[in-house]
């Protein structure tokens, strides 16, 4: 019997998107033949919301869902309010600040409409990423704090919910320490990214946990869901899918859980997805 896929949860950067951080025309067409199929697709990325919904209004239609932030956002791109918000404490937060403060090394920090660092470095890394229209972060979306007090100070008195949070410049000595520092609290969900960087998300918080809340929603059962990726923080969510695709360029790891390896996001990886398995 041949399965009738109702979701299809993508991945952006590596996936959905080209290196040089667009989406094909042939993507885009494919994923219009499968809305018109009445398949649901949603965006799921570890990006901070209001970084995923430059994205997704490239689709023009208001029936699709954004997984942010590794699955602590769950937005519908027309309604209010958030399917799910998942953000940290802020005694974790502080915890991350100490925590990477001895390495010398300062978070980024991401809210649904803004990101927060003290380092100028990764200020300027990110008002430097992608190029032209497709540069989502800017003086407005990214803001350089003084020190870690200040950080922390601004947090607390404006009640800001931080969802993610990077940390960026990573050594081997500094990914060992801050990941079996901040594992024995047991509060935190982390891996490390291509770029590199070590993302850190509450505790119970994935792309898999987020794709079964946002199937749940939707009443669409775990056999009925497509998800495709490319890097670690998609493993979760292709083990939990009952399809689970990897990009021909994704990491090892990845290729591993997958159950079937498409083209590579250069190549109209999704677009082959979509002809295969849906339309």
């Amino acid at each position: 019997m041949v399965q009738n896929y109702k979701l299809l949860c993508v991945d952006l950067d590596g996936t959905l998107l080209t290196d040089s951080k667009e989406i094909s025309q042939e993507t885009l067409e494919a994923i219009r033949a499968a809305k018109a199929k009445d398949v649901k697709v949603a965006i799921a990325t570890g990006r901070a919301l209001f970084s995923a919904l430059s994205v997704g209004s490239s689709f023009n239609n208001d029936d699709d869902h954004i997984i942010a932030s590794n699955g602590a956002i769950i937005k519908h791109l027309a309604l209010e309010p958030l399917v799910r918000e998942n953000p940290f404490s802020y005694d974790q937060l502080v915890r991350i600040i100490d925590t990477a403060s001895e390495q010398g090394l300062s978070p980024v920090f991401f809210s649904t409409e803004q990101a927060y660092t003290t380092s100028t470095s990764d200020f300027q890394m990110y008002l430097g990423f992608g190029s032209g229209t497709n540069n989502v972060f800017n003086k407005q979306s990214i803001s350089l704090i003084p020190s870690t007090k200040d950080l922390k100070e601004l947090i607390r008195q404006e009640h800001i919910k931080i969802q993610k949070c990077n940390i960026h410049t990573l050594g081997d000595g500094q990914k060992r320490f801050l990941h079996n520092a901040l594992k024995r609290e047991g509060e935190f969900e982390m891996l490390f990214s291509t770029n590199p960087a070590l993302e850190i998300t509450a505790k119970g918080v994935t792309k898999g946990n987020g794709v079964a809340v946002l199937a749940e929603a939707l009443g669409i059962r775990q056999q009925e869901v497509i998800a495709v990726g490319d890097s670690e923080n998609d493993i979760s969510m292709l083990s939990y899918a009952g399809l689970g695709i990897a990009m021909e360029n994704a990491i090892p790891a990845v290729k591993n859980v997958a159950s079937y390896i498409t083209e590579s996001n250069n190549n109209n990886g999704i677009a082959r997805v979509i002809r295969k398995f849906i339309l």
